[in-house]
């Protein structure tokens, strides 16, 4: 088999080939746009009747079959009046050639097995020489027409392709993986959040074991920020329109804003951002040289009105929760406050088990929009520059990501990834030489005259809800000890155990644990109902509770107990469990 041609190339080929077999099986049907995305590629149709996940492997046999006819595209660039003839059984393609058209952009057909398809090509020579187990279709869904959701709702066919079927296998096994360790699946399992149609798409509610999580998350925030010289505020969540008007969301973010109408006829919002409201902070009272470095933060929600189209579960929320926090300093601090805020994302990163399996994005302007920033261009080029000597300084070995950069300024993000390689951003470090400027904030620097601090913008974890997502997949649910709801749970074999169960309990209540928060008390429960130790077990493993320590007659009289965790049981006397916890 001869080498193929570019896997983008041919994800993109076998679009259109999908759509030939498409509409070959549901005659009448109307293939719009099929793209590559990662890992593969889609097609949109209106189908003239109606399609299941069950009749992909059909379309695929089809696909198969073609190959050998699919040898070689042909280009023809066409006028309107052409496309709108070769076109003229299909209304979005004759939408798409006049909105082209209209932009002066040319027109151009390409045919392949005899397909036409209106397209600015990006194809691979031939399907011929593909490997035929090399692309699978694996979904269907509904998808707006242009993504707007006035317009008629089509069918969209979801495939994935790569150059060898290794390579497929390789790739399914790991969506397999993704599938089983999905946080959403996970929530429900461990009883973690939930989603109410009557709250609202995108506004997860947390139960007492995912508000447990969140809140030991939300302490080791404060532990760490008390580290770097935080001091904690508090802000409402709501504030004037006129306030985000002055920081620039008010207009470059409008369509995000959840907006409210008070009974004076005042515009207010649900916060999208925390920055301009600990600005007012800083601006309560005249600053000093002295003073500064200054350091706001707070755990908090954000608000942020997402398409539906883009809710998922805890990635992508509407509420936000956010270990959010601003750093005011002169511009002789950059550096030093960068570099320490640099080793407090390291610290906290490797404490929860993540720290290693991230890359780090020197997030910049992109040049061609400047209209989608704020701040002058001097200012920018500052700030780039000095956000780009913190990063070598630390040895962060950032990539530079144009067009990724804040409204305000330049930024360092730690991207991670969820199981199903989805990339998603905690820890931030954001560099603002233009906020500070439109709130004419001031401090009084050592000659005695006033000048314009700098900001940073910083996570640690960035929004719980993603840390939640990452953790959760990273682990099973297996979360680390410190941070699982339940630590502990006492099985009984029956009742004739209780007093020496009440032994064990005492050390549980008499044992510390340090790490990564101080002075935590053990969490834990007994179960000793009159159900199967069975039952029981698997109660307390789908919960994914680290430590079960079973407890029988034997056990008792021995003195020990049996700890069952995810990788085995074992016995251990009673004089030993404290150290074991600790150890934990």
């Amino acid at each position: 088999m001869s080498e193929v041609n570019d896997v983008d190339e041919v994800r993109h080929s076998l679009s259109h080939l999908m759509a030939q077999v498409v509409k070959e099986v549901w005659p009448g049907s109307l293939n719009t746009i099929g793209p590559v995305i990662e890992n593969g590629f889609y097609t949109d149709f209106e189908l003239n009747g109606k399609i299941s996940e069950d009749d992909l492997p059909k379309i695929e046999d089809a696909m198969r079959a073609k190959l050998k006819d699919w040898t070689h595209f042909e280009k023809r660039e066409v006028s309107l009046e052409e496309a709108q003839q070769i076109f003229r059984d299909n209304k979005y393609k004759i939408e798409l050639a006049q909105e082209f058209a209209a932009e002066g952009k040319g027109l151009t057909v390409y045919t392949c097995g005899g397909f036409d398809d209106l397209c600015k090509g990006g194809h691979s020579d031939g399907l011929s020489n593909i490997d035929p187990e090399s692309f699978k279709l694996t979904r269907t869904a509904g998808a707006y027409w242009r993504g707007d959701e006035k317009n008629i709702m089509l069918t969209r066919i979801y495939g994935v392709a790569f150059t060898t079927k290794n390579e497929l296998e390789e790739y399914l096994v790991k969506q397999e993986l993704a599938k089983e360790r999905d946080h959403r699946k996970l929530g429900r399992e461990m009883d973690l959040f939930i989603f109410s149609d009557l709250v609202g798409p995108g506004l997860p509610m947390f139960t007492p074991r995912g508000r447990l999580i969140r809140r030991l998350l939300a302490d080791l925030m404060r532990q760490a920020g008390a580290k770097n010289g935080s001091q904690e505020v508090e802000i409402p969540h709501i504030a004037k329109n006129e306030l985000y008007k002055t920081s620039g969301h008010a207009s470059k973010y409008n369509e995000e804003l959840f907006k409210v109408e008070g009974r004076d006829g005042s515009k207010l919002n649900m916060k999208p951002v925390n920055c301009p409201h600990h600005i007012q902070i800083y601006m309560s009272k005249l600053r000093s040289y002295k003073d500064l470095p200054i350091h706001y933060s707070e755990v908090t929600m954000q608000y942020r009105d997402e398409k539906p189209g883009q809710l998922m579960g805890l990635q992508r929320v509407r509420s936000i929760t956010v270990d959010d926090g601003h750093i005011f300093m002169a511009k002789n601090q950059i550096l030093e406050v960068v570099s320490s805020f640099v080793k407090i994302i390291e610290e906290v990163h490797k404490g929860v088990g993540i720290y290693g399996e991230h890359w780090v994005s020197l997030s910049l302007r992109d040049p061609a929009t400047p209209d989608a920033y704020i701040g002058t261009e001097e200012d920018w080029v500052v700030a780039e520059k000095m956000l780009k000597e913190a990063a070598d300084v630390n040895g962060l070995d950032a990539k530079q990501m144009e067009g990724e950069a804040a409204l305000y300024g330049p930024k360092l993000d730690f991207v991670y990834y969820t199981v199903g390689g989805v990339e998603t951003q905690l820890a931030t470090i954001q560099l603002d030489y233009a906020t500070p400027k439109r709130f004419g904030m001031k401090f009084i620097n050592d000659k005695g005259e006033e000048e314009t601090p700098v900001m940073v913008h910083r996570a640690i974890l960035g929004s719980l809800e993603r840390f939640m997502v990452i953790i959760l997949e990273k682990t099973n649910g297996w979360l680390p000890f410190w941070l699982a709801p339940e630590q502990v749970r006492i099985l009984t074999i029956n009742d004739s155990v209780l007093e020496y169960v009440e032994e064990i309990t005492s050390v549980l209540e008499d044992t510390l644990l340090m790490k990564p928060l101080k002075y935590n008390e053990v969490r834990f429960s007994v179960d000793n109902r009159n159900e199967s130790l069975g039952k029981k077990i698997k109660e307390a493993t789908e919960l994914r509770i680290p430590v079960q320590l079973i407890v029988g007659p034997k056990d008792a009289g021995s003195r020990v107990v049996s700890v069952r965790t995810k990788d085995g049981e074992s016995k251990m006397k009673i004089e030993e469990l404290k150290d074991f916890l600790l150890g934990q």
